[in-house]
Order: C-alpha cells, then sequence, then structure tokens
C-alpha cells in the first residue's frame, strides 16, 4: 500500500477512534493527604522487556514508536489474567517467547497479549514530580501534563483540587479543524462534550454526527492535500523537465486545498495525483507520490506521527482523600474519578482531568459537638448557681 493511502486510512481511524472500545492501558493515580502520589499503569506485554505491545506498530517495514515506555525507575510485575499469582519481576523476552510457545503447544488460539498483564508501579513525592515523569511519549518527546495539587483547610473540611492538563496536539495538522466547523462541534467530536445531541431522538442525532462526519472528511481532504503541496514545494528543485514554475504551483495550491476538500469521499494517492495532473495538465508530480520518492517518504513519517496519536488509549482513575463532590469525570463514586485519555481528545485543544474532594475532619465534628455540650451544661450550671444565690434564707423562730 502506497503511503499516503495508509495515512488517509489511518487519519480516518483518528476520526472514528470514539466509536472504539478497547483501551490499550489503564492508569490508576492515588493522590495522598501529605501531597504524595502513586501510580500503577497496567497493559499488555511486549516481548522487549519494560515496554507494552499494545503501543507499537509496524507501518511497512518500519516500527512506530511505542506510546507508551516503562523504564527502571517503576516497578514492574506480571502475572497470568484471572490468577492470583504475580511475578515480582519484569516479563524477559525468553519468557515472553516460552508463554508463546506453550499457547501453540496447547492449541490455543491466543497471544502472550491476551494471556498476560504487566503491572509498574511508582512513587512520587509530589505531582510535579509525577508530572516530570510521564510515561507517555509522542514523537520521541515525553508527553508532560502538568498537574496541580491544592488543598484548602476549612475547620469541618479539607477540600482537594487535582489537575491534570495533557498539551493540545493540535499542531500535528497543518490546517485547524475549526476551518470546518466551530470550536463547540469539534470538543463534541473529539471529546463528548459538550453533549451536542442532548434532547435529541436517535435520527436527529444520527444526522448530526453524519453531517460531523462529512466535515470531518473534508477537513482530512485539506489536510492531506495540503501536506502534499508542502512537501512537493520542499524539494521543488528535485524534479526534472518541469515547465511549471514553483510560483506557478504554490498560486494554485490553495485552490487545490479547496477542491480536495469539497469532496464528498476521502483522497487517495490516485485521486490527488488525478488533481494535480488535471490542474497543471503535467504527471510530473505523480513519481513524487511513491513510497521511495521524497515527498511519499515525509508523507510517512507524517503516518507515523498520526499512528503514535491514534496509539494513545488509556482509562484514567484519580483516587483522591476523601469524597469526590465535582470535577468534569465521566464518572466517579466515592473516592474515585474516571476518565479516558486518547490521542483525539488532544486535537481540538489541551485535555484537562479534573477532580474536587472533600475530607472530613472527625475530630473537627467530636470537638464542636464537646464545645456546645459543655455551653450548654455552663449555661444551665450558672443558671441554678444564680438561682440558689436569691433563694430567700428561712427565719428563726
Amino acid at each position: 500500500m502506497k503511503a499516503i493511502d495508509k495515512l488517509l486510512m489511518l487519519s480516518a481511524t483518528v476520526w472514528l477512534l470514539a466509536s472504539c472500545g478497547n483501551e490499550s492501558a489503564t492508569m490508576r493515580t492515588v493522590v495522598n493527604t501529605d501531597g504524595s502520589c502513586e501510580r500503577e499503569i497496567t497493559t499488555a506485554p511486549d516481548r522487549s522487556e519494560g515496554t507494552t505491545a499494545s503501543d507499537s506498530s509496524e507501518e511497512g517495514d518500519k516500527e512506530v514508536e511505542k506510546v507508551l515506555l516503562i523504564d527502571s525507575t517503576w516497578t514492574v510485575e506480571w502475572a497470568y489474567r484471572g490468577d492470583t499469582v504475580v511475578h515480582h519481576e519484569p516479563l524477559t523476552a525468553a519468557r515472553y517467547d516460552s508463554i508463546q510457545r506453550d499457547l501453540q503447544r496447547q492449541h490455543i488460539d491466543k497471544q502472550v497479549s491476551d494471556t498476560i498483564v504487566v503491572h509498574a508501579r511508582r512513587h512520587f513525592a509530589s505531582v510535579e514530580e509525577m508530572a516530570q515523569s510521564s510515561p507517555f511519549r509522542l514523537n520521541g518527546k515525553p508527553l508532560c501534563p502538568t498537574i496541580t495539587l491544592e488543598k484548602r483547610f476549612r475547620w469541618f473540611y479539607t477540600y482537594y483540587y487535582y489537575k491534570e492538563t495533557y498539551p493540545s496536539q493540535a499542531s500535528l495538522f497543518s490546517l485547524p479543524v475549526t476551518d470546518y466547523m466551530s470550536e463547540r462541534e469539534a470538543q463534541f467530536w473529539f471529546c463528548g462534550q459538550p453533549d451536542l445531541s442532548a434532547g435529541e431522538s436517535g435520527a436527529e442525532a444520527k444526522a448530526r454526527l453524519d453531517e460531523l462526519e462529512d466535515r470531518m472528511v473534508k477537513w482530512q481532504n485539506a489536510n492531506l492535500m495540503y501536506e502534499t503541496c508542502e512537501a512537493i514545494a520542499r524539494h521543488y528543485d528535485a524534479i526534472p523537465s518541469n515547465s511549471v514554475s514553483k510560483a506557478q504551483f504554490l498560486a494554485v495550491r490553495d485552490s487545490l486545498v479547496r477542491h480536495s476538500s469539497e469532496a464528498s469521499f476521502p483522497m487517495d494517492e490516485e485521486k490527488m495525483a488525478a488533481l494535480l495532473r488535471d490542474a497543471f495538465h503535467t504527471d510530473v508530480f505523480t513519481p513524487l507520490l511513491s513510497d521511495t520518492a521524497v515527498v511519499g517518504s515525509e508523507m510517512a513519517q507524517k503516518t507515523n506521527a498520526y499512528l503514535q496519536l491514534i496509539m494513545l488509549k488509556t482509562n484514567c482513575e484519580v483516587v483522591m482523600p476523601g469524597r469526590v463532590i465535582g470535577g468534569n469525570a465521566l464518572s466517579f463514586d466515592d473516592n474515585s474519578a474516571r476518565f479516558r485519555l486518547t490521542g483525539e481528545r488532544l486535537i481540538p485543544g489541551d485535555y484537562t482531568l479534573e477532580v474536587v474532594s472533600r475530607d472530613s475532619h472527625l475530630w473537627a465534628f467530636l470537638l464542636t459537638g464537646l464545645i456546645i455540650v459543655l455551653a450548654i451544661a455552663s449555661y444551665f450550671w450558672r443558671g441554678r448557681r444564680r438561682g440558689s444565690d436569691h433563694r430567700p434564707v428561712a427565719s428563726a423562730s
């Protein structure tokens, strides 16, 4: 398959990610009253020790860099799914191969990732330290969130305000999605909030989603054509015997982008080549789109960047001191709040996990009750004493 065609398929996957339920990992964060934290990541194993297979992929013959990397600073354990026996050491490549051979020998149609689960744990002295030790990677760089924990003391309660904000990845796309829909619509499509379909019937909600999907295709096509034109312009001198000057090519670029966005179907390499041929009446640009050409190679790199974004799929749980009373979690109960951290949620802007909890002070209630009881007792005691002081003294007969 051609590099640009693969890019198109992967881009289309981004738009449809909201309908996918498979999560590659879960991340549980426990916030303690002193500000320290524990973080545990549960995921599928990889043959390479200390990493996770569910976050890697192969693009042709090239392996895409992993999104989730667990280094030696984490305590790694593994176990068979459903088994209470935990192996307190990383899963080595030799053990991985041995388990795979056992599955094949027993004619079990499963992979090691289906039968083994890996747990990685680490303690952090503060949320700031935890933020700087993010296990997530995008395009070779750590995806470090900004994490804050604010504690406000009141007599009966202490309130905890936790925020974890992951930076937007909108810069991956040359053309902003808000060129094709409103900011609220983009937030709804990628993040699910605000719920623009609230109160609508099933048919009305489907019509809304169909319209948004059409706009996503237009945005996808426009980005694909724009990126291709930019790559061609960067290597314009490599085109032999070209009757079209670079200035002429750039002058038509916006028109090409507009025409591609008006298509009601996803663009592929053949359609883009036809669009370029019709615009300039020449085939000199077609060879540049092949996998071995410089433009095709650059588009393959873009493919890998999109792939990494797509592979970021994590269920998150934040456990707070006391009881959760607010925030923007998808669901919460008692002291925990649950979120979904996925790549598409980083497309329209920064993505924030926010939790507010309230921890009751039993001692404050007891002390306040004791003070009230003593105050009432003191009031009646003083009243009885004043009454005895004014009682008349009986005269002697």
